[in-house]
This record gives C-alpha cells, structure tokens and sequence, in this order.
C-alpha cells in the first residue's frame, strides 16, 4: 500500500467514525453527501454524484461498481477497485478502465 492509499484509508476511517459518532455530520451525509465528504477527500471531483447508505446490524449493502470502461484509470477509480473501502462509508466504497481487474470482497476493519 502506498502512502497516499494509506491516507485515503486514514480519511474514510475518520469520516465514518465521526458520522458514527456526529448525529448532526451524519444527517448532513445524508442530505449533502458531495459537501461533507470533501471535508475528507478534497479531490473528489465535482461531475461525481455520491448517494450515502448506512449498513446496519441486519441489513449490508454490497456495492457493484460501474461497469469498465476504456481509458486511463484515476485515483477514484482506484478506490473503488480496493477490497473494503467502498464505502462506503462511501459506496466508497470506487473502478476501472481497459485494464482486467478482479477485486476480492472483504468488509473493512473498522475499530
């Protein structure tokens, strides 16, 4: 993992814990997803459209990212391919391009 891999981690890490623990943060999550993820991931870009779901005890969503296209692979794209971010938190979860990607499923490690 790289240094910035690892910080993008770091950032969605700390964007879900503080909407675990933030009831106003997380109502604006919901409401306004692109502004309060940019206080995280100041690079997201404005032509991306982020709808937030919240796993519960008894209901997990699985993210299918979007279908590869051709061309060159961006940063966000990259996110989304790595095993457990989407998250989710940002359904960052986050995908590919003319390369073959086969991604494994795991559920994050949050504390």
């Amino acid at each position: 993992m790289t240094r910035s891999e690892g910080n993008e981690k770091d950032k969605l890490r700390a964007l879900c814990e503080r909407a675990w623990n933030d009831d106003e943060f997380a109502a604006r999550l919901n409401s306004d997803p692109n502004s309060a993820v940019r206080e995280y991931l100041v690079d997201l870009p404005e032509d991306i459209s982020l709808k937030v779901v919240r796993d519960s005890d008894r209901v997990k969503y699985f993210h299918i990212p979007a279908a590869p296209t051709e061309g060159e692979v961006s940063d966000m794209d990259l996110l989304h391919v790595q095993g457990g971010t989407t998250p989710v938190c940002v359904g960052a979860s986050v995908v590919i391009t003319a390369v073959t990607v086969t991604a494994s499923f795991t559920m994050p490690d949050y504390p």
